[in-house]
């Protein structure tokens, strides 16, 4: 008898810490892929989606609130635009780090 697609899904999942980390296949910036029906998809929308009951539409994106790109825990998700997860992601931290350290360094200018 075949496994069902939510008891596959589950089966992928384990705790770490308050997240639920993706032990299945990864891309290379950590988020995760599970092969629902003939198509490879996002991990963390699968879980939204199985959680909440509604399928993601188009332009909302999902935030991971815990920053990890690996989890895939509902409550660590929510349903943004693509401006709002940029604004919220690593880049903008990275280079305000990086803007930082080139002002120290006498780089910069302020």
């Amino acid at each position: 008898m075949a496994l069902s697609r939510e008891r596959r899904f589950q089966y992928k999942i384990w705790p770490r810490g308050d997240c639920w980390e993706w032990r299945g296949s990864r891309d290379a910036n950590g988020y995760g892929f599970f092969r629902d029906g003939r198509e490879m998809r996002r991990a963390h929308r699968i879980a939204y989606e199985m959680a909440k009951g509604i399928l993601l539409a188009w332009p909302m994106q999902l935030d991971h609130l815990c920053r990890h790109p690996w989890c895939v825990r509902p409550s660590h998700l929510e349903q943004v635009t693509h401006s709002q997860n940029v604004k919220r992601g690593e880049l903008p931290r990275v280079m305000a780090a990086h803007n930082r350290r080139r002002a120290l360094n006498g780089r910069g200018q302020l």
